[in-house]
């Protein structure tokens, strides 16, 4: 009994390190150019962390002493699949904005497409 309480508190050990690995990440903002907007700073480190958390809580998923923290494992799965999401996505629209930024800024292009720099300009805020 005792060896099967001490398997089952390394899960609960388990699960308390990726939370506080989790919580010690911190996603780095720097300005862009000469605008009042900050960015995100691409970090590789940052997503492999999480992917590396995700994994570890997806093992335990399939460990026989995680049943008595199932509905933490699950939750803790969920939560890292939705942060690796966002965090992904978040990327993903930065990148396009810092692409398209410096075009609708231009007042050539202003001019010639009001409208599209009006749609620009509205997401923009």
């Amino acid at each position: 009994i005792a060896e099967i309480a001490g398997k089952e508190n390394s899960i609960k050990v388990a699960l308390d390190n990726i939370d506080t690995e989790v919580s010690e990440i911190f996603f780095d903002l720097a300005p862009y150019k000469e605008t009042d907007t900050n960015i995100i700073k691409q970090s590789e480190e940052t997503l492999q962390l999480l992917e590396e958390c995700l994994i570890r809580a997806q093992a335990m998923k399939g460990h026989q002493f995680a049943k008595h923290h199932a509905d933490r494992v699950y939750k803790t799965e969920k939560e890292l699949q939705s942060i690796i999401s966002i965090f992904t996505d978040w990327t993903k629209v930065q990148r396009q904005w810092i692409y398209l930024e410096p075009i609708f800024s231009q007042p050539d292009v202003r001019t010639s497409l009001e409208q599209q720099c009006n749609v620009f300009d509205r997401v923009d805020r």
